[in-house]
């Protein structure tokens, strides 16, 4: 643990409207039509199953810097996805289910 703190770094702000550390983004799977919101954090912090995706991982460092409207694709370990970014909040996080 004490290794990884002391690789930390401060995320700089994002700019406005777009995605970065932090921020809440909500996505719509293109194949499936599915939506999903997901806080974009450090990589020491994620957690998907808790709505949280590390900027380390590919889904998350592809959605760094998008603004809502952008569609990606990512090659991630389950396969390729494309996404289209819906919107991107800052200052809030996903709230956990109980």
């Amino acid at each position: 643990m004490s290794e990884k703190l002391a690789a930390a770094q401060i995320a700089p702000p994002s700019a406005e409207g777009c995605a970065g550390v932090g921020s809440v983004v909500q996505v719509r799977h293109l194949d499936s039509g599915d939506i999903a919101e997901y806080e974009l954090v450090g990589t020491i912090e994620s957690g998907v199953g808790h709505g949280r995706i590390s900027v380390g991982a590919p889904v998350g460092n592809a959605l760094l810097g998008q603004r809502p409207g952008a569609c990606i694709e990512v090659n991630a370990p389950c396969g390729q996805l494309k996404l289209e970014l819906l919107s991107v909040r800052h200052g809030y996080h996903v709230e956990e289910a109980a």
